[in-house]
């Protein structure tokens, strides 16, 4: 079986040959490469699988679950093995997952429509051809949303018609994340118990419960009894593939009634897997329950079942896996848990149940794991998230307002503008919008008594300021990133530094940036230029090594009037990706041209994975003020 630990999955960086044997394109996608051993290692998967089939045919059940703050877990009879998860992240496994049930067979390293892929975390972040699936300054135009609420029939509409669609608790999921900021280092351990989005990360994860590999002895129930019990808030369907056991979602608390509930009886030989989240199911209902006497997951989270309840539900015999998450419970029903013989796993997040009573359960039934939500140990510093740059611009008019913001409640916010790191004692502390007159790189850190203090989060702002009459690009950038030719450094439209698919980009590896700006109708006096570039430094895309500014009033005889010498990255920098910027100042003039060089890095250090390739520029955006 393949364990996938907190819902991520090892990359390996692909390096498609560009330029020489080893040049590495930054848009390629992490992925794997096909080899004689990946090979060799199907070809062995296959006939153990093969093996498995023939002698597990009356073997032990076998039984994947996930748990609140427990990685997949693959168990038999004789070895349960659970492997635990600190923190889970709201995005890495709650979202993630719900993108491989439903998104991966259209984007994945084999398949990437639209070159979209969606089977890591990293993929995820990279966007595709269409640019960033969210906008976390402008959520409510992030196109995964837009995709998600199209017309079923509309061409781009995802999951496309044919293919399972989300669920009305997974859709909500993903927008209250990406409304909530699109933070892929929220933890939900960040969140208060009574948050939206704490309820349905916690749900999402402890409902990833699936029951396979059993060969029941039943016989199936007719497709007529099946397709007769489902309706638009109850769905009934096989377990897997050609099983006869059966599983039954509700959907909609308002639409509930006991006998939609009873409905079911006519699949009580068939039925295993029941899901009532967020159902008004009472303890009195759970003598009805009862009667499911093949039932081995059940799920009541934010029902309304009670203690009374748990005690019916001692005459499931096999019961095995049981979510109580958001119920009335409390450890009155320590027994009557325990009293249940095949009862493997059971969830007891934001319940009435002390860290007493789970210990008292453990004790009774040392072979059930108990998920009970994240208890923090006084003695352990959690760390912050980082503050959110609220802005959906960074293209300024001169005196417009930086806006911060931090979720967490106490949350003290410390700010710089000169390049330094904030600190808690002398950086400034955020209270209001602040204004900034020039170009600016904003860094900002969260900080609250008892708490680790957050990564730093960074943001350049740029004044828009004097717009020239023409530009001349004196060297070609890359053909995969033209942008918008010369239209892309004057047009105020900004890239993302985590995808360059968009065409805002002009990316240089092979040649340096060479460019002339003209204001040959009038001359303005300026005395600073800012280079608006990118830093990918995973994707080989780094900070230049040398800049020149030549100017004066004849094309033909130009004087170099700045030169700067930048230091090659350090291994601090390895995992940078931001926008960033590159300032010339200089004396108040008025000139008619101004001529920018640009060097790239020509070798990357040796503890870089391009090691000894040339380093890329990307640039977006030249600023005169």
């Amino acid at each position: 079986r393949e364990l996938r630990v907190g819902g991520r999955e090892a990359a390996v960086r692909s390096t498609e040959p560009k330029v020489s044997a080893k040049r590495s394109d930054p848009e390629q996608s992490e992925g794997t490469r096909p080899n004689i051993f990946d090979k060799l290692f199907g070809l062995l998967l296959a006939i153990g699988f093969g093996g498995v089939v023939f002698v597990g045919h009356t073997g032990a059940a076998i039984t994947h679950g996930i748990g609140f703050l427990t990685a997949p877990l693959a168990a038999n009879e004789a070895n349960d093995t659970t492997q635990k998860v600190t923190h889970p992240k709201v995005f890495a496994d709650a979202i993630m997952p719900i993108f491989r049930d439903k998104c991966t067979s259209c984007h994945n390293a084999a398949k990437s429509k639209g070159e979209l892929q969606l089977q890591t975390v990293e993929a995820a972040l990279k966007g595709g051809k269409s640019g960033a699936l969210w906008d976390a300054i402008a959520p409510e135009k992030s196109l995964i949303l837009k995709r998600f609420h199209l017309d079923l029939s509309a061409k781009e509409h995802m999951p496309p018609k044919g293919k399972p669609q989300l669920s009305a608790w997974e859709l909500a999921l993903i927008e209250q994340w990406i409304l909530r900021g699109a933070d892929t280092n929220l933890a939900i351990s960040d969140l208060s118990e009574g948050d939206t989005l704490f309820k349905l990360s916690a749900e999402m994860i402890s409902s990833r419960v699936v029951v396979v590999g059993h060969n029941y002895p039943f016989e199936a129930a007719s497709k007529a009894v099946i397709a007769g019990l489902n309706m638009p808030f109850r769905k009934v369907e096989p377990l897997a593939e050609g099983s006869a056991a059966l599983k039954a979602s509700f959907f909609v608390r308002g639409k509930y009634t006991s006998s939609a509930l009873e409905e079911l009886l006519k699949i009580k030989a068939q039925l295993v897997y029941l899901n009532l989240s967020n159902m008004p199911v009472s303890d009195d209902e759970a003598k009805r329950l009862v009667q499911f006497e093949q039932l081995e997951t059940l799920f009541l989270n934010n029902s309304d079942m009670g203690n009374a309840g748990i005690f019916a539900l001692g005459g499931l015999s096999k019961l095995s896996h049981l979510s109580l998450v958001g119920t009335r419970v409390d450890g009155s029903c320590v027994a009557a848990l325990a009293a249940i013989p095949s009862l493997r796993q059971v969830f007891l997040w934001n319940t009435g149940f002390s860290e007493a009573d789970i210990a008292r359960l453990s004790a009774l039934a040392p072979k059930l794991v108990v998920n009970s939500g994240y208890r923090a140990d006084e003695k352990e510093a959690l760390q912050l998230t980082q503050p959110i740059f609220v802005n959906k611009n960074v293209v300024f008019s001169e005196g417009d307002s930086v806006l911060l913001k931090n979720n967490m409640p106490g949350v003290e916010i410390r700010y710089t503008t000169d390049g330094s790191t904030p600190d808690s004692l002398k950086s400034p502390i955020y209270s209001a919008a602040f204004a900034i007159k020039t170009s600016t790189n904003v860094k900002a850190k969260a900080f609250r008594s008892g708490w680790m203090s957050s990564e730093i989060a960074q943001m350049s702002y740029f004044i828009s300021g004097y717009k020239p009459d023409l530009v001349q690009l004196k060297s070609a950038p890359s053909p995969k990133y033209l942008g918008r030719g010369e239209l892309s450094l004057t047009d105020g439209e900004k890239g993302d530094p985590t995808n360059f698919k968009i065409k805002k980009w002009l990316g240089y590896d092979s040649t340096s940036f060479d460019a002339v700006f003209y204001f040959t109708k009038s001359q303005p006096e300026i005395s600073k230029i800012t280079i608006s570039y990118c830093r990918n430094i995973p994707s080989y895309i780094v900070p230049p090594r040398r800049v020149e500014l030549l100017a004066g009033n004849d094309l033909t005889q130009l004087k170099t009037i700045k030169i700067i010498q930048y230091p090659p990255i350090t291994k601090k920098e390895l995992n940078d990706i931001y926008m960033d910027a590159l300032e010339l100042n200089f004396v108040k003039s008025r000139y008619k041209y101004y001529r920018i060089k640009v060097e790239n890095e020509k070798k990357l250090p040796i503890f870089h994975a391009g090691k000894g390739e040339k380093g890329w520029f990307f640039v977006d955006e030249v600023f005169f003020n």
